[in-house]
């Protein structure tokens, strides 16, 4: 009966161990990202087109590390009705996050094979453009379809545990906002336009 009692006991005290690990590395090591709500954009005085900006902040003192980054339009209607089609447009990598990280977003950098596969069904106009690689505007995406977004994939892993995080939002046309992003751990647009360069390096990742 004792040795029953203790069997019984060592399961569940191994039991209780690792879901109060698991809670200890789901809730306090794993990375904690942080994308901002809107796009940020802004035209300086020699662009031929406004730049736009996605913010990831990182929630947690511990700095995260082997930030990726995906951007893509999903776009209804562009091959047949009722089909969503997903247009890459960026694949940013980050080695290491502190505080904050801003990329800009230009569709006319989308890659090689998202061209080849959707730049035929595009407007002649805009698929030009990129093809020349010209800077195109991201509104002008919204405006092929109404319910067109801007998806946004980021995952990173603690540098502590190595526990990992995936986050993901959408962002429609009304979530475009006038304004740079200021800089630091804030979501928040400042009317100041100036280069990146002039940025401090967390805030500056350009394509």
């Amino acid at each position: 009966m004792t040795l029953a009692v203790g069997i019984i006991t060592g399961v569940l005290t191994g039991v209780a161990s690792a879901a109060l690990f698991w809670w200890w590395q789901a809730k306090l090591m794993r990375p904690k990202l942080l994308l901002c709500r809107t796009i940020a954009y802004y035209r300086l005085a020699q662009d031929k087109a406004d730049r736009y900006q996605i913010k990831i902040m990182n929630g947690r003192r511990r700095p995260a590390v082997d930030l990726r980054v995906t951007v893509s339009i999903h776009l209804p209607g562009l091959l047949r009705h009722g089909s969503v089609e997903i247009l890459l447009i960026h694949k940013f990598e980050s080695p290491f996050l502190d505080k904050a990280i801003t990329y800009g977003i230009q569709p006319s950098h989308m890659p090689q094979d998202t061209q080849q596969r959707y730049l035929n069904y595009l407007p002649a106009d805009l698929a030009g453009s990129i093809r020349s690689g010209e800077p195109v505007d991201l509104e002008e995406f919204f405006k092929l379809h109404k319910e067109a977004y801007l998806r946004v994939d980021a995952s990173a892993m603690d540098s502590f545990s190595g526990a990992s995080c995936l986050v993901r939002s959408k962002y429609g046309v009304e979530s475009i906002k006038a304004g740079r992003f200021a800089a630091g751990k804030s979501c928040e647009h400042s009317d100041v336009l100036e280069e990146p360069e002039d940025h401090e390096e967390e805030d500056a990742h350009w394509p």
